[in-house]
């Protein structure tokens, strides 16, 4: 048993060899502001940040600057909605079929949707690109659309990120992407037709614009598919001398006027106006109050950051990390 250690089950000499082994870093403690002390709170960040507390202020007042430059200067949007209410397009023949019987397929030769609810119809076009094509080149709004890719001085369009010259199709992504929304709810079925412009009065008659010509679009089609139907019908009617036939493409020829009168007299056909769009009163962008207090806190955390490196910079410039050293125990 070694003397020294009279405790010690070990051979002799076990333990001076596993301390002669052991390495110890010595540090001094002037130099881990973030290591927490047994005898006194962890405030050294904090002692820190106020030593260096301009070069943090600096850093705070200079994000605060940026955050109420962007809300005072940034171009303004704002937001114009007009809420609407999905019209079935359901045609009344529905029971027909069962009395046409083994003539039902003249209603496919005519290719007519006979109880087919066509409710996802009007909202596809609204979301449609050829939509938003006609409505931009109807009012020639491609200049304003790519207004930032537009040089009225020279009158002349400036090049595009990859060296070409902007067209319709720049102008209908634009459009879909950042002026147009069409959201639907899936509970209450209700379409929120949204456009964001800079002027609050041009936004308002766009979104109205829209319905309006999504509705008159859809009861044209509507008129034209129901006076084709009209006109293969009574060219049948004209071909035939069974009773059977005639008495069903009677039927068929009467509902087809009913749908074309119904289409004609009907402003509203796909889409009920629930709200009309107005001009709104306050912009929807840029968010001034949240701007600033998101400056405010990125601020704070740029101004954190930077007296940190600065004090981790010092440190490496001065040389100031001691190389471990061994002892013995």
């Amino acid at each position: 048993m070694d003397k020294r250690y009279p405790n010690s089950t070990e051979p002799p000499g076990a333990a001076v060899t596993e301390a002669a082994e052991r390495v110890v870093y010595v540090v001094a403690r002037d130099l881990l502001p973030f290591e927490r002390r047994s005898d006194e709170p962890s405030f050294e960040f904090m002692r820190l940040v106020w030593r260096d507390r301009r070069l943090f202020l600096a850093c705070m007042a200079l994000c605060i600057l940026l955050s109420v430059a962007y809300a005072l200067f940034a171009p303004q949007w704002f937001l114009a909605e007009t809420v609407l209410a999905p019209i079935p397009q359901q045609d009344d023949a529905s029971g027909l079929l069962n009395q046409l019987g083994n003539l039902s397929s003249l209603a496919g030769l005519a290719r007519m949707d006979i109880g087919k609810d066509k409710v996802d119809v009007p909202l596809a076009v609204l979301q449609s690109k050829d939509f938003a094509r006609s409505f931009i080149e109807d009012n020639n709004l491609l200049r304003v659309v790519l207004a930032k890719y537009w040089d009225g001085a020279t009158g002349r369009w400036r090049t595009t990120i990859d060296g070409r010259t902007p067209d319709i199709r720049d102008a209908v992504r634009i459009f879909k992407r950042k002026i147009l929304t069409v959201d639907e709810d899936k509970k209450t079925s209700l379409v929120t037709v949204s456009v964001e412009w800079k002027d609050p009065n041009t936004a308002a008659m766009w979104a109205n614009q829209l319905v309006k010509r999504a509705n008159d679009r859809l009861r044209e089609e509507a008129i034209s598919k129901a006076q084709t139907h009209i006109a293969y019908l009574q060219k049948a009617l004209s071909a035939t001398s069974a009773v059977a036939v005639q008495q069903a493409l009677g039927q068929l020829l009467e509902n087809e006027t009913k749908n074309e009168m119904v289409a004609r007299g009907n402003l509203e056909f796909a889409f009920r106006v629930i709200d009309d769009a107005h001009p709104p009163e306050e912009q929807d962008k840029p968010k001034r109050l949240v701007g600033i207090v998101l400056g405010i806190l990125g601020g704070g955390i740029m101004g954190m950051l930077a007296v940190y490196l600065r004090h981790v910079f010092g440190m490496i410039r001065t040389n100031r990390f001691p190389a471990p050293r061994h002892s013995a125990a």
